[in-house]
């Protein structure tokens, strides 16, 4: 490689882990009936919950509290859903894990899980969620679950969007014979969780949240977090200064520091390349059309580059 051919061409650079600070949390639950473990008091996790009840095929937006009950200016709007599944706490006939389940971290209470938001196909073809409000100086991570017990093979696609150049899609089986962890095998979700890139609201505060039918006719969303991110300013300058580097001529991308992992997002927020760079720190894209990309490190570093 001739270092010479090497430019700088970070178009904007941050930090999705290191160098972050948490600075608060929402927790949300989708069900029929109200659980008092959940909203409004101390749930079996010390978290305080959102919890959305009758939803229906319109939900108005309302004012979201944050784990310690504390009131926002954030709200939450749902809209092209057909109900909500049957709430019947820890001990009903199960959507979803019956019981508090560590795989699924603060996610894991059983009469959160249980329960479900969800779409029809044969209704519509997804639903929506419409966060507003949020504050654009901010960085927002999302873990989703979603599941409900069938034989059936289900599959559920989430897609946020925020601010241009920041997306994310993923899908998650949500049923099926065996997908669970469980003695035979479960046929529901028990153990995986979605967790998105860091997402930055639009100009007006705005993140949307498609979920919508992959295959088996519904999608779910039983239960959510949400995370806050402030981001050290002088961090961030550090990383800018030698961290990516794109050699064009030789559709390379060097990156500099010790890492194992690296995935390439495009800005459709669809992964496209996932390269393993233990014991090196350069990448091959030749493979990718000419355009703008997400590099996404170890999980924890987003940098967007220009090739």
């Amino acid at each position: 490689m001739k270092q010479t051919l090497l430019t700088l061409l970070i178009v904007s650079t941050f930090l999705q882990t290191n160098g972050q600070t948490l600075v608060q949390k929402f927790f949300f639950d989708f069900g029929l009936v109200a659980d008092s473990t959940k909203y409004d008091a101390l749930g079996n996790n010390g978290n305080y919950w959102n919890n959305y009840t009758g939803v229906g095929a319109n939900f108005h937006s309302r004012p979201l509290i944050n784990a310690s009950n504390v009131v926002s200016n954030y709200h939450l709007a749902i809209t092209n859903v057909t109900a909500t599944n049957g709430f019947t706490g820890t001990n009903g006939p199960g959507f979803g894990p019956t019981t508090n389940t560590a795989a699924l971290g603060e996610l894991g209470i059983a009469s959160a899980t249980t329960s479900a938001l969800y779409a029809a196909s044969s209704v519509y073809t997804n639903g929506q969620l419409t966060f507003s409000g949020l504050n654009v100086d901010k960085l927002y991570k999302f873990y989703l679950f979603g599941s409900r017990t069938a034989t059936t093979l289900r599959v559920t696609r989430y897609t946020l969007n925020g601010l241009s150049g920041y997306s994310y899609t993923d899908t998650l089986t949500t049923s099926g014979t065996a997908i669970g962890n469980g003695a035979g095998g479960v046929t529901y979700n028990n153990s995986r969780v979605v967790q998105s890139i860091l997402i930055k609201p639009t100009a007006t505060g705005n993140i949307t949240l498609d979920i919508a039918t992959v295959t088996g006719g519904f999608c779910y969303l039983n239960c959510m977090k949400i995370e806050e991110y402030d981001i050290s300013t002088d961090e961030n300058l550090a990383a800018a200064h030698n961290k990516i580097i794109v050699d064009r001529a030789n559709a390379e991308v060097l990156i500099a520091g010790n890492y194992s992992k690296v995935d390439v997002y495009a800005l459709s927020g669809v992964k496209v390349l996932t390269k393993n760079i233990s014991g090196k720190n350069v990448i091959d894209i030749s493979s990718l059309a000419k355009g703008v990309y997400v590099l996404i490190i170890d999980n924890t570093k987003r940098f967007k580059i220009s090739y």
